[in-house]
């Protein structure tokens, strides 16, 4: 942004828009109802958040990219997630960290198969814990527990019965209904992690058509 004209940071400034957090995670409309009046344009606002995000966003990488560099690497290594479907673990052993989103039409069983995966993670050990941030409020607490206690490779863990008891204990739910409140619950979970992280994870992001 060390481009663009004087006048439309003083704007956003004056708006108390300082860092990318504040831009991204407000809306253009919302920027551009706050800045004064004749201060900035609309489309000056959509360009500035396309250029933030481009420059702040991680770059993408194909599933195909990933498998291709799983194969010439160790493939008995456990990957830190799990499915309980080879050919699927063996694309999420290369999924280090980073936002991994799942798409599909309506139907298709994407939060059951991310709620699979974060099952199968919180019974594989008792100091693993997952934030779960629901968007659309349809989480189900029994949906859960069916799932967990239904799994074989649930049962199949050592010391399963104390995993599975204690595994909804450790799945922490939130509602978050705007992008405003999501940003603020990671920020939350930000700041109660420990700093040293020493195996860090993906998020899960299920996409909703």
């Amino acid at each position: 942004m060390l481009n663009e004209p004087k006048a439309i940071l003083d704007a956003l400034e004056s708006c108390n828009i300082k860092t990318d957090e504040d831009l991204l995670f407000t809306s253009s409309l919302a920027l551009f109802q706050r800045c004064p009046p004749d201060s900035v344009t609309f489309s000056d606002l959509e360009r500035i958040r396309e250029q933030v995000l481009k420059a702040t966003a991680t770059e993408g990488i194909s599933g195909l990219e990933l498998l291709n560099d799983l194969v010439s690497k160790d493939e008995n290594t456990s990957p830190p997630w799990a499915s309980g479907h080879s050919e699927l673990d063996s694309l999420l052993r290369t999924v280090k960290e980073g936002v991994v989103e799942v798409a599909g039409g309506k139907g298709s069983a994407k939060t059951t198969l991310v709620m699979n995966i974060v099952l199968a993670h919180l019974t594989s050990s008792e100091s693993c814990n997952v934030h779960w941030i629901d968007t659309i409020g349809d989480f189900s607490a029994v949906r859960a527990s069916q799932i967990l206690n239904a799994s074989t490779w649930a049962q199949n863990m050592p010391n399963a019965h104390n995993l599975i008891n204690t595994a909804l204990e450790r799945l922490h739910v939130s509602l978050a209904f705007t992008a405003e409140v999501a940003h603020n619950i990671l920020m939350s979970i930000r700041s109660t992690t420990q700093v040293m992280v020493f195996r860090p994870l993906p998020i899960f992001h299920v996409h909703r058509r």
